[in-house]
């Protein structure tokens, strides 16, 4: 404003452009600044539309050691063709390996695998072939804990020896090798873990599910039962859809009357869901976490203009 006045200007005109120019600063960029962003935005929308493997392989690599982010990006990936596999003794390295149509998982993505034990493994693999079996696998890697080999069998990197689960978790001590060096047939008949505990572990290692995740199995029920995919509603039609349920609270009316908010989720979208009071006594048993169910009820705005899946029936499948 003083500058204005010494350059012939009223006082009054100072602050009116003063004003203009304090508004401006709150979202206002210099011209070099939007030329880089909208730069990069374009090379990023290239490999995005042109080489979406190779591009996503970088967005994971960038992620991979937050596992809220990792799992959203992985959907995300999966959701556009990208087959995402769980980290593989032989094949996976310290970043995101990239083989045809396929993403591996970095070893040390797995809960209790530091950086250290995946370069060990990674260079006793490079420089003395890869791993042919179970057995080979830990007489090797006999610097990896009991623990250690545990999460590497949960998390699916040994699935490439053949055998199930609870074999190698039964024969995962390192005590046994020197027993088992005498026998020339060992029988595997442990059976396997039931889906449940494998789901569990998986999660409990991988930080989410990969192989095991319920949503798999969606798809193939939407085909079965002819039910309507989240994406494909139409807000006050009632529909049946396959969904699992992600979040549950119990909420109160001011009333006094229970009611429960939902966040359901095909594996391709979540959206928030309710069951009022008027069914409540009916449907509360039947809702459980990660556990596969065909809803009824139909999508709705509330008040606020917000939509919600207001559920009035629920079936097993």
């Amino acid at each position: 404003v003083e500058g204005s006045i010494k350059k012939g200007y009223t006082k009054e005109l100072g602050i009116k452009v003063y004003e203009l120019i304090y508004k401006f600063a709150n979202y206002g960029f210099n011209k070099s600044h939007s030329v880089v962003y909208s730069t990069i935005a374009y090379q990023m929308l290239y490999f995005k539309t042109k080489h979406f493997n190779v591009f996503m392989s970088c967005m994971l690599n960038n992620v991979f050691n937050d596992s809220k982010t990792l799992e959203s990006y992985i959907k995300y990936a999966k959701l556009h063709g990208l087959v995402v596999l769980p980290p593989n003794i032989n094949v996976s390295k310290d970043r995101f390996v990239f083989e045809i149509n396929r993403l591996f998982m970095p070893l040390s993505t797995i809960y209790s695998i530091g950086s250290i034990q995946e370069k060990a493994i990674i260079d006793e693999r490079d420089n003395n072939d890869i791993f042919k079996s179970y057995k080979d696998f830990k007489e090797r890697c006999n610097f990896l804990s009991q623990a250690q080999i545990e999460a590497l069998i949960y998390a699916g990197a040994l699935d490439i020896f053949g055998k199930t689960k609870k074999n190698m978790i039964n024969n995962s001590s390192l005590d046994n090798e020197m027993i088992l060096s005498y026998l020339d047939d060992v029988i595997d008949d442990n059976g396997e873990f039931d889906e449940a505990t494998l789901r569990e572990n998986e999660k409990k290692y991988l930080g989410f599910n990969l192989k095991y995740d319920i949503s798999n199995k969606i798809d193939e029920l939407v085909y079965k039962y002819k039910t309507i995919p989240l994406d494909k509603l139409v807000e006050n039609n009632y529909c049946n859809s396959v969904v699992i349920i992600n979040k549950i609270r119990e909420l109160k009316t001011k009333n006094g009357d229970n009611m429960l908010s939902l966040v359901i989720s095909d594996g391709k979208l979540d959206i928030s869901a309710i069951i009022f009071p008027k069914f409540y006594n009916q449907l509360r048993n039947m809702v459980e976490l990660n556990k596969i169910l065909i809803v009824r009820g139909r999508l709705e705005r509330d008040k606020k203009n917000y939509l919600s899946f207001n559920i009035v029936d629920i079936k097993n499948v």
